[in-house]
């Protein structure tokens, strides 16, 4: 598999899925970035959209930060997973205003919806604190459990009192947690 360039790594993901672990390897260590995000953009099978996603992710790309956020608009939920993945990972403040759009308006896919909670604190959208700090009241565990994270990493002392509340009703371990860790990060920045 030494020699084999990115479109050949792509037709072999394509004919035998199950080397998906071996094409990521050496496409993050012989693909170059611009490869990568043409790949990306003109892949029609969804699995190697997401692996080319989470390529870009774990190779820091801020080149590929616009077409990170175009599969944000995938109509596969795994690629848009991997999309907003890939965005916390980079921490381009570019795809703050995108992230905040999607989560608000348009993602109704909940694990979707917890990733691009992740990755607006990731990215450090400071806009979207009074929206995160709203999803704390939301039915799913771990999306609140991601909106606490983000507040934590935002530094958003407004939050404060928000979590102290949503703590006192949370029952869900990850959640809790999550909001006991992003306490005591908010907490130790208010004393200095």
């Amino acid at each position: 598999m030494e020699n084999l360039q990115v479109v050949e790594l792509i037709q072999l993901l394509e004919v035998s899925p199950d080397q998906g672990y071996l094409v990521k390897s050496h496409l993050r260590d012989k693909a170059s970035i611009k490869e990568l995000i043409a790949a990306l953009q003109t892949s029609t099978i969804p699995d190697i959209r997401e692996i080319l996603c989470d390529v870009l992710g774990d190779l820091y790309a801020e080149t590929a930060v616009p077409a990170l956020i175009k599969c944000l608009d995938d109509p596969f939920s795994d690629v848009r997973s991997a999309a907003a993945d890939a965005l916390a990972k980079i921490r381009s403040p570019l795809a703050g205003e995108a992230l905040m759009k999607h989560f608000t308006e348009q993602e109704k896919d909940m694990e979707v919806r917890r990733m691009i909670a992740v990755a607006l604190g990731a990215v450090n959208y400071h806009p979207a604190i009074p929206v995160l700090i709203e999803a704390l009241t939301d039915s799913d565990a771990s999306l609140r459990g991601s909106v606490a994270w983000s507040l934590g990493v935002l530094h958003a002392k407004e939050a404060i009192d928000f979590l102290e509340n949503a703590l006192t009703y949370e029952k869900n371990s990850y959640a809790s947690r999550s909001m006991i860790e992003a306490l005591d990060t908010l907490k130790k920045s208010e004393e200095n």
